[in-house]
């Protein structure tokens, strides 16, 4: 959830963009009912709510003296870079003026102009100063200041860093788990297994006592039991379930259905391996008639036994980034995940156009209801290039974007069609016309990206496709 952002000292609730103009009809009845004449209408102009809103503030702020805090955010905010750094420097030595809404918005603030600026260190100092002069309130912003000092610290190199960072975090993740899982997002895209397997049980009472959805706290066992077996797994790539390490770890977490473990294991060990045909899958289905009447049609859902073969060829995939690809199994499943997801959603027509493609002018006009055109995906496991554009957007939402589930999707598309190739699932036609298809997505993605603070992301659209 996103912090309340400040208003302006002394403001109250902004006025609503959508400020309703009334037309008045005036109508002239004369003596003769029949004899009726409308007078020329005179357009009413009304102030537009940015208008009233600065009316407001000047009304306010001449009815009453702003308070020090509010005065000292004045300033911040009419003050240029350098000033903006000396304010903040100053506000934290005052104390009396650092408060914890004032913490956040001047960090916020001075967070991406550093980045920006290329002066990231200023950024910590500041991270810092804060955390020894008011421990207390550094403890409130926390899951946003260290989480961005851990971008700093992935951003130059400087891994030593993270882990004390990151257990600054993990006491309390469960209050925070919508940031906190970002940040595992974060830490999972660049490998920080090490870290990932001390702050997942250091976090683990304060996520059980969350007042969140219980299918967050089912994400977040999965992960925590998913960062054990990986770490596992490289140490020990033809690793069994009889592991008593393993076994003690996830049991920290979750009783351990052990047929789901056999099978989880050794098909990420190569022990299990399926020979795969598309009807596995339950995509189409065939109708029983002859000639014109039989017919192929999408299903509505799958089939339990194609749902569990769809995942099973998805930890298939998972295996061969990490042996073939040499990506990070911590990476790998961000990918796995969400490509799975999308298959998933485009199937259940979750990511189709709307029923209704009028715009609100058509509608206003009487236009009959449109219904678009659903095509057909060339492939059912290779991405379209509308419906996969479609699913990207919603993993970056203004308001929750999760920017390392969207790049790392993208990022890894072009191996999971290496991979289908080498399943012979499709052929090197297939895969070249799907990444065809793709192409310009990459430009879109890297415009979203080139002011994201972690440069990696950005990096490896750059490189897209690198076949």
């Amino acid at each position: 959830m996103a912090k309340r952002k400040r208003k302006e000292p002394g403001s109250g609730k902004k006025v609503s963009d959508g400020v309703q103009n009334y037309s008045f009809e005036f109508r002239n009845h004369h003596l003769q009912l029949n004899h009726y004449q409308e007078p020329a209408k005179q357009p009413v102009s009304l102030p537009s709510a940015d208008e009233v809103f600065t009316e407001m503030m000047k009304t306010v702020k001449q009815e009453r003296e702003l308070t020090p805090i509010e005065a000292r955010w004045e300033t911040f905010m009419n003050a240029d870079y350098e000033e903006q750094i000396a304010l903040c420097h100053q506000t934290i030595e005052e104390k009396d003026l650092m408060d914890d809404e004032m913490a956040f918005e001047m960090f916020n603030t001075l967070y991406y102009s550093t980045v920006e600026n290329d002066e990231r260190h200023r950024f910590d100092e500041l991270a810092d100063k804060l955390h020894t002069s008011l421990p207390e309130l550094y403890a409130q912003e926390r899951h946003f200041i260290a989480d961005w000092q851990i971008t700093n610290a992935i951003a130059a190199g400087r891994y030593e860093d993270i882990l004390p960072l990151a257990r600054e975090l993990a006491s309390t993740g469960g209050e925070h788990l919508d940031i906190f899982t970002k940040t595992l997002d974060m830490l999972s895209y660049h490998d920080q297994r090490s870290t990932l397997l001390e702050i997942y049980p250091l976090s683990w009472p304060s996520v059980q006592e969350a007042n969140v959805f219980a299918w967050a706290v089912d994400e977040f066992v999965k992960r925590a039991g998913d960062a054990i077996i990986f770490d596992h797994l490289e140490r020990n790539p033809s690793l069994k379930t009889n592991n008593e390490d393993l076994q003690e770890k996830l049991n920290i977490f979750i009783k351990v259905d052990q047929d789901r473990l056999v099978s989880y294991i050794d098909i990420l060990t190569g022990r299990q391996e399926g020979q795969w045909e598309m009807s596995d899958f339950g995509f189409d289905r065939f109708y029983k008639g002859k000639g014109k009447a039989k017919r192929r049609v999408k299903t509505t859902k799958f089939s339990e036994e194609a749902r569990q073969n769809l995942y099973d060829l998805s930890l298939e995939f998972l295996r061969y980034l990490r042996h073939e690809e040499g990506v990070p199994y911590t990476k790998g499943e961000i990918a796995r995940q969400h490509i799975l997801e999308y298959l998933r959603e485009r199937h259940a027509g979750g990511l189709d156009p709307e029923d209704d493609t009028r715009s609100e002018l058509d509608m206003m006009r009487g236009v009959k209801k449109r219904k678009p055109k659903i095509h057909r995906p060339d492939h059912w496991l290779c991405p379209d290039r509308n419906r996969f554009d479609q699913f990207l957007a919603n993993q970056l939402t203004f308001i929750n974007p999760h920017h390392y589930r969207a790049a790392t999707s993208f990022e890894l598309m072009p191996a999971w069609l290496r991979f289908l190739e080498t399943r012979q699932l499709i052929d090197a036609d297939q895969r070249a016309k799907t990444l065809q298809d793709l192409q310009g997505l990459d430009a879109n993605l890297l415009k979203l990206f080139q002011t994201f603070p972690d440069p990696a992301l950005c990096s490896a659209l750059e490189e897209w496709p690198y076949e």
